[in-house]
């Protein structure tokens, strides 16, 4: 995705989505901006299907967290201006997904932690 705001639906939405499945999204801002995402919705099957979202363009990147269940920050940042998400599933149980929500945001994060359910961002 490369327009300066949008949303990421799971395959599916707002229904369950299917198993067995790998989902790669990439997002890319204007260099010198960073992206915002914000997780509007989030459900999947706890233990088995995770939503991996890396600090940069591909898998490679600097992993900033890996999320299943419904235990998500409200909200992250990169410090590039790319993310990758990874979204994969085992072929038992499914659920409904997740619906994210990103923006293209001006200044650059220089850091970001993530403290229990807390989402610490240094500028």
């Amino acid at each position: 995705f490369s327009s300066p705001s949008g949303v990421i639906l799971s395959p599916g939405w707002p229904g369950y989505y299917k198993g067995s499945l790998s989902c790669e999204w990439v997002i890319e801002t204007e260099p010198g901006r960073s992206i915002k995402i914000t997780f509007d919705k989030f459900q999947t099957e706890l233990g088995y299907d995770f939503l991996e979202i890396h600090d940069g363009p591909n898998l490679l990147s600097p992993l900033v967290g890996s999320f299943n269940g419904t235990q998500v920050p409200q909200f992250l940042f990169s410090t590039t201006n790319h993310l990758y998400m990874l979204f994969t599933t085992d072929n038992s149980r499914s659920n409904s997904g997740f619906k994210i929500i990103y923006e293209s945001k001006s200044s650059v994060v220089t850091q970001v932690f993530l403290v229990g359910s807390s989402t610490i961002v240094l500028v």
